[in-house]
């Protein structure tokens, strides 16, 4: 006797193996997406300090001096006179994408500045006026 036996479906196991490469796809996404988000995220920050820096400049040129902050201050929390001009000037200081607990920092001594962001790895993003 032969018999033709047809099967319908998928074994257990191939189910489980089915189940398993899923959820390592799944896995790699979210690391490949997890580091899109930082990259995206580091982007902003320089644009934010890219941002300033033109207000600054721009500053330069009307009033002969940048807004003087002896001590280095976070922007939008306690900078006195840079955040003072800035929410004269511009509708929304920029927030560092980690949220409102963060802030970009900034010191000048009238002449030259310098303006930092900490990136996602954890460095420093700085632009300095003086080139150092």
């Amino acid at each position: 006797m032969n018999r033709n036996i047809n099967k319908r479906g998928l074994s257990t196991i191939e189910f489980l193996f089915v189940i398993i490469i899923i959820f390592m796809l799944v896995g790699l996404i979210m690391v490949f997406m997890a580091a899109a988000v930082k990259e995206a995220n580091d982007a902003e920050r320089r644009s934010h300090i890219a941002q300033l820096m033109r207000i600054l400049l721009t500053l330069k040129v009307y009033s002969g001096t940048f807004p003087v902050e002896i001590h280095e201050c976070r922007i939008g929390k306690d900078c006195q006179v840079f955040d003072k001009i800035l929410e004269e000037k511009i509708l929304d200081i920029p927030v560092d994408p980690r949220g409102e607990d963060y802030y970009y920092r900034y010191v000048s001594d009238g002449e030259n500045f310098i303006l930092k962001a900490i990136l996602a790895d954890g460095s420093e993003y700085v632009y300095n006026t003086q080139g150092k």
